[in-house]
């Protein structure tokens, strides 16, 4: 036996010059969700400084138990981890919504708070998507504006040895711009995760 009423919980904070959505399932009394520094749980109804209550979802009653709840959590451990965090991708909103489907599995269940991840995840596509055109378009302008010479036909072995290396280069995809910002927002989580208490 068990059962819980569930919330999908939206906290607004800030990204620069943009508001984001950080999402939380509240289930059982306690408080899930997945962060830069991994999957976490607490039974604290206290948003991190900075971050501002904008949603609150009322997804529904679920039949699951808390302990088959955890057990799912526990198995799903070693895809929700911090270096498997990605800002755009694997997120909080995807992980909400994987325990979300999980403890509505009906297709017609939950609607209310499927829609509003949902929502939460295209507009974070969108995000990624305006950002890698924006890299692209700067990316192509600096070449115009900075054009590499080319190299002549030379047969002293220089150029062969430049040439090996501007192929195996060109064989490297450059990366783009969510990447770099991916890349950045690992390093600053390495930086600064907080030393836990053992």
């Amino acid at each position: 036996m068990g059962g819980s009423e569930v919330y999908v919980i939206g906290y607004a904070f800030s990204m620069g010059l943009v508001n984001e959505i950080h999402t939380e399932v509240r289930a059982f009394g306690k408080h899930y969700w997945f962060e830069k520094y991994g999957a976490e749980q607490g039974s604290q109804y206290a948003p991190k400084e900075g971050f501002n209550l904008a949603d609150e979802i009322y997804a529904g009653f679920t039949t699951s138990s808390q302990q088959d709840f955890e057990n799912f959590i526990f198995s799903i451990r070693d895809d929700w981890t911090a270096e498997k965090y990605r800002l755009f991708n694997h997120n909080c909103r995807t992980y909400s919504n994987t325990l979300i489907e999980y403890l509505f599995p009906a297709p017609f269940s939950a609607t209310n708070a499927k829609h509003y991840l949902l929502y939460q995840r295209a507009e974070a596509k969108v995000m990624e998507t305006g950002l890698n055109l924006l890299g692209d378009w700067v990316n192509a302008y600096r070449e115009r504006q900075n054009p590499q010479p080319s190299h002549g036909a030379r047969c002293d072995g220089a150029d062969s040895t430049r040439a090996s290396g501007a192929d195996n280069n060109q064989n490297q995809q450059p990366k783009s711009t969510s990447e770099w910002i991916e890349q950045g927002v690992q390093m600053f989580a390495a930086f600064t995760k907080p030393n836990k208490k053992k």
